[in-house]
């Protein structure tokens, strides 16, 4: 604190205010003055976190935070969110085989001697209703795979699943694909189009349609190989891509007979071959297989 003494004479009153009006001067140093501490920066207001954008994924199964092992069907359940399960295999959570930096991934077996329904498994998972959705599965075929004559893969479906076995188109449609091979030496697998004509036919047809579409991609043994697949009921077309490159388009389908069905599942197939001894696994073997995603968006292009 500093004190100042100031001689009146030194100062001229103000005739206005009666006030002394005084020239003042001082010499100090800054430790005669106790400088109080600066005030802190006024921080400015913490805006609100911004919300993540919506990716459009309904559905997003991996397994890299499952623990390995055989699934039980009560596991199947929790992990896919299922209703029944039918399985005839085992079906497991293991070591990514081609150490991919993916984690965990799951393996489902096919034993030698058996074919279809004794082969692999197949489950459904209930999704919300809508006319247009892609769905994405990864799939790892190890080298040296013994190629089967074919095997049924994953896909969208709409309505009641079982009746595709019957009246296409009027009670449900599904789009579930299959790997192909022609059991020879050298043999290559390739993704049929339509994969046992099980989607609703073309305008004005509800039976099955056979016709079967060769892409240019393959199943590459020892590369894990993306199959995208995208259904519109309202354009009436059906697409797929193969590691986010186009492979196949199909216009002018009718999905039910009414116009009134819904994308509404999907079914989780994973059989071997067919039903007839011949389309038998030649011996122990195993697909891989790892995030199974359905979303409102593209998911790989």
């Amino acid at each position: 604190m500093i004190t100042i003494n100031i001689n009146q004479d030194d100062c001229v009153q103000n005739e206005d205010t009666g006030a002394y009006e005084c020239d003042v001067r001082m010499r100090f140093t800054p430790e005669d003055i106790a400088v109080p501490p600066p005030e802190p920066p006024v921080e400015p207001p913490v805006e609100p976190p911004v919300a993540p954008p919506v990716t459009g994924d309904v559905l997003h199964v991996d397994f890299s935070d499952v623990a390995k092992g055989p699934l039980s069907d009560s596991d199947i359940k929790e992990i896919f969110g299922s209703g029944g399960v039918l399985r005839r295999s085992e079906i497991a959570v293991v070591d990514d085989p081609a150490n991919s930096g993916r984690g965990n991934v799951m393996s489902v077996f096919y034993p030698k001697g058996k074919a279809g329904k004794e082969s692999g498994g197949q489950w459904q998972v209930s999704i919300p209703g809508r006319d247009k959705y892609y769905f994405s599965q990864d799939i790892y075929v190890p080298e040296g795979f013994n190629w089967m004559i074919s095997n049924k893969l994953s896909g969208l479906y709409g309505g009641r699943l079982g009746s595709v076995d019957g009246e296409y188109g009027v009670e449900g449609f599904a789009f579930r694909q299959s790997v192909q091979s022609e059991r020879r030496p050298g043999d290559t697998a390739g993704y049929y189009g339509i994969g046992d004509g099980a989607l609703g036919g073309f305008l004005g047809s509800y039976k099955p349609q056979r016709k079967r579409v060769w892409y240019e991609g393959r199943m590459i043994a020892g590369k894990w190989v993306r199959l995208e697949q995208k259904l519109d009921i309202d354009a009436g077309t059906c697409e797929v891509w193969v590691n986010g490159k186009p492979a196949y388009k199909r216009s002018g389908i009718q999905y039910s007979k009414g116009n009134n069905l819904k994308i509404d599942g999907v079914s989780f197939i994973f059989w071997y071959g067919g039903g007839s001894p011949g389309w038998d696994a030649r011996e122990d073997q195993r697909f891989y297989y790892d995030n199974f995603i359905v979303s409102t968006q593209p998911i790989s292009h």
